[in-house]
């Protein structure tokens, strides 16, 4: 397991301090769309999604987008 880190970027970053264990870079894609789709959902307004890992190292980054139906 590793861990990864989900934050919020906007016009800052909002820091994700704690982080989640999870079993690979696949895994953290998947929950890093996730994350956006809930954001889309609620009409927030964040640009992105950034995943790093336990080093820092960008993982990837998910789009905040107009929610779909």
């Amino acid at each position: 397991m590793a861990r990864y880190f989900f934050n919020i970027v906007n016009d800052s970053t909002a820091l994700d301090r704690e982080g989640v264990d999870l079993p690979d870079r696949r895994a953290a894609e998947s929950q890093a769309r996730t994350l956006a789709q809930a954001f889309a959902s609620r009409g927030t307004r964040p640009r992105e999604v950034l995943v790093t890992d336990e080093h820092g190292k960008e993982i990837c980054r998910a789009p905040i987008g107009p929610a779909r139906a």
